[in-house]
Order: C-alpha cells, then sequence, then structure tokens
C-alpha cells in the first residue's frame, strides 16, 4: 500500500548519501567546464577549450550514470513491500581477489561477461516451451477462473429463465457456459486439438522456475562480487561505472532476511 516507508540500515542510508553526492559533484563539474569554457576568448585557446568540452562530456555521462542509479535505487525503495516476518539487513560483501596481474577494471570487466552470460542463460529459460501436461493443466486453470455460471429462474407461473452474472455475453461467457455444460475436460480436449507436438526440451511450470532460480542465486552472487569490485576501484580512485540493470540490493549491500524471533533473542 501507498505510503509505507523501508528504513535502510545505517550502512545502506550512508551509500545512497555517498551515490547522491557524486551526482551532485558530477553535475557541479560538468557546469563548471561548460563555464569556463563559455568564457573563454573566441580567438585562440582551441587546445584548452577542447579539454574542457572532453571533461563536460565525461562529466555528463557520470552524471547521467549516477542519476540512473540513484533513480532506480529510490525507486526499488519506494517499492518495497517486505512479507511478514522480515527485514533489511546489512549483506557483507565478499572478499574478492585479484588473480596474478590482474587489475580491478579487468576483473570487472570478466565478472561482468559472466553475469550477461547468466542473464542470456535466464532468458533462454523463459523461453522454454511447456509439457503437453502443463498446456492441458493451465486450460483447465482457465476454464476453472471462468466467473460466469448460468442460473435458473422460475418465477411464480413456473416458468423457467436462465440469467447469467454479465449482462452482454462475452467470448469467456460463452466458453464458460460450454464448459458447464458439456464439462470442462471435454472443452480442454478439443482446444488441445489444435496444440502441437511437444517439442523436445519441453518444462513444466516448476521445472522452469527451479532454473530461473538456481540461476537467479549465481547472478545474484556474481553481481556482489561486481559491487565489491567497484567499491574497491572507488577507494583506489578508479572510475568506473555501474551497469543499468544492477541489483539495487547489491550496490546497497542489503538482504531481505527473516526477523529474529522474540525467543531466539
Amino acid at each position: 500500500m501507498r505510503g509505507v516507508t523501508i528504513e535502510l540500515p545505517a550502512a545502506a542510508a550512508a551509500k545512497l548519501a555517498e551515490l547522491n553526492l557524486q551526482r551532485d559533484a558530477a553535475l557541479d563539474a560538468m557546469r563548471s567546464c561548460a563555464q569556463r569554457a563559455n568564457n573563454l576568448p573566441r580567438d585562440g585557446a582551441d587546445q584548452l577549450r577542447s579539454r574542457l568540452a572532453q571533461e563536460r562530456d565525461r562529466f555528463a555521462e557520470r552524471h547521467q550514470m549516477f542519476s540512473r542509479v540513484v533513480n532506480k535505487l529510490h525507486q526499488w525503495i519506494s517499492e518495497l513491500r517486505l512479507p511478514p516476518g522480515a527485514v533489511l539487513e546489512v549483506a557483507a560483501p565478499p572478499a574478492v581477489r585479484l588473480k596474478a596481474s590482474e587489475t580491478i577494471v579487468v576483473a570487472l570487466a570478466n565478472v561482468r561477461i559472466q553475469i550477461a552470460d547468466i542473464q542470456a542463460q535466464i532468458a533462454a529459460v523463459r523461453r522454454l516451451p511447456l509439457t503437453r501436461a502443463s498446456e492441458l493443466a493451465a486450460i483447465r486453470a482457465h476454464l476453472a477462473r471462468l466467473p460466469v455460471r448460468p442460473r435458473l429462474v422460475f418465477d411464480v407461473r413456473g416458468n423457467a429463465s436462465i440469467t447469467f452474472l454479465d449482462d452482454i455475453p462475452t467470448m469467456g461467457s460463452v466458453l464458460g457456459l460450454l464448459a458447464h455444460l458439456l464439462g470442462a475436460e471435454e472443452i480442454t480436449a478439443a482446444l488441445a486439438r489444435d496444440l502441437a507436438a511437444e517439442p523436445v526440451g519441453a518444462v513444466s511450470p516448476l521445472e522452469r522456475e527451479a532454473q530461473i532460480d538456481a540461476l537467479a542465486a549465481k547472478l545474484y552472487a556474481l553481481e556482489q562480487t561486481e559491487q565489491s569490485l567497484i567499491d574497491g576501484a572507488a577507494a583506489e580512485g578508479v572510475e568506473v561505472a555501474y551497469r543499468a540493470d544492477c541489483d539495487p540490493r547489491c550496490v546497497l549491500g542489503v538482504a531481505v532476511v527473516r526477523a529474529p524471533s522474540a525467543s531466539a533473542a
């Protein structure tokens, strides 16, 4: 519901404030470069004007990147609805050890290649076709959800009439009437005649969700590693960009966990 405010842990709130600060600093630097370039004399100073224009564009890119990240984080916080008994806690970032002669930038690029690969695998799993049994179960569930059922009404003279919940017949009401009169199994069998043969590699919804959950766990671990590398680069003064589809939990360093019970405390 609207109006619910999620309180971030202190470390996550500080991280969000730091990202806001970097966004505003990039905006100030961009404006400063633009103003200095505009104040240069028209004759001469072309090399300095070109350098200032490059710096202005670099800071503009940086400002856009931080704006995307900050907006994404604020949207995630505003839309977050914790399940009963769950709280936000600080998630300790994994310790990352660089390989010999490997820089943070190279390690970050390698991790992002793995992230892209897992994302592609998740997309491929979502496109997997359903098994015939799952398709038939989906048809039966759809027929069961149709709200239209005929109701017999007898007046004082003994005349019968049939009424429906919907005044205007729709395709759903017609299908609901057929399912009620002929039976859901008969309608399911009739509709299944148009289904194609079950393709190789078809899965059930539960199997699909299980594969996606396993891949999502790997993706989350990789994004935690990515954030550790980003934080390490920032500590060394190396500028790196955030991905547009970064995980807000990893950026803020939080996780949704079940609150400890009073007895455990």
